[in-house]
């Protein structure tokens, strides 16, 4: 397989992985472990899509868990403005829910979202990254 292909596929999948983490109640509440795991993941299916005998480098390791957590980013942002908008929540639960007792209007519901989604980003690059340099010093091809 091409290797822009496996970077893609990886991400992607990813991508999926991390979002689907965070959205599932009850296994959300341990994101943090779960990325690390889905980094550990992500490393192993580059590993097992290139083809060459050289194992996976630090750098590439840190770009996937780049490309994959901008693409759980947005993919979870569309998803929870979608999720609210289909289930009918309002902005008075959300904000109470949060603790800011329903501030302005639907703008500030979007500035929400995008600032636990920014927080989601953060830990999910991380802990994929951690995931992924583990793996690939593990695992990596001799």
């Amino acid at each position: 397989m091409d290797k822009k292909i496996a970077l893609g596929v990886v991400c992607a999948v990813g991508a999926v992985l991390l979002v689907l983490s965070s959205l599932i109640p009850y296994i959300n509440f341990c994101c943090m472990i779960w990325g690390v795991l889905i980094g550990f993941v992500m490393v192993l299916l580059y590993s097992m899509l290139q083809k060459e005998d050289r194992p996976v480098s630090v750098k590439k390791v840190l770009l996937v868990s780049l490309v994959s957590s901008i693409l759980a980013f947005i993919l979870f942002l569309v998803v929870a403005v979608v999720l609210s908008v289909f289930l009918g929540y309002s902005n008075k639960d959300l904000f109470e829910a949060v603790g800011a007792g329903g501030l302005l209007g639907t703008a500030s519901l979007f500035i929400v979202y995008l600032v636990f989604d920014l927080i989601f980003f953060v830990i999910w690059f991380i802990t994929s990254a951690i995931g992924g340099v583990v793996a690939a010093m593990l695992f990596g091809k001799k």
